[in-house]
């Protein structure tokens, strides 16, 4: 019966904890103030995925198609200032 327990919680979310920095925490206010749906790590989770696209070379607009403009411009002030425009 504890294995059953213990299995019961494995996979959640909350099982690998990542300390959100200054930055990170920006982003999220920033992305969330612009509108973008979704808990913080929806957000950080779009806001990488936007960032990648950007540094690939893939253009604003894949970026935005891929997530969001509220996500594409908050990342872009904080989570990947340097990415080709």
């Amino acid at each position: 019966m504890c294995g059953a327990a213990a299995l019961g919680t494995a996979g959640t979310a909350g099982a690998w904890p990542t300390t959100v920095t200054g930055e990170m925490q920006t982003f999220i206010n920033n992305a969330r103030s612009a509108g973008a749906p979704g808990d913080d790590d929806a957000l950080l989770t779009q806001g990488y995925l936007a960032c990648r696209i950007l540094y690939t070379g893939q253009g604003r607009q894949a970026a935005v198609d891929a997530t969001s403009d509220a996500v594409v411009n908050a990342a872009r002030g904080t989570l990947c200032t340097q990415a080709p425009s």
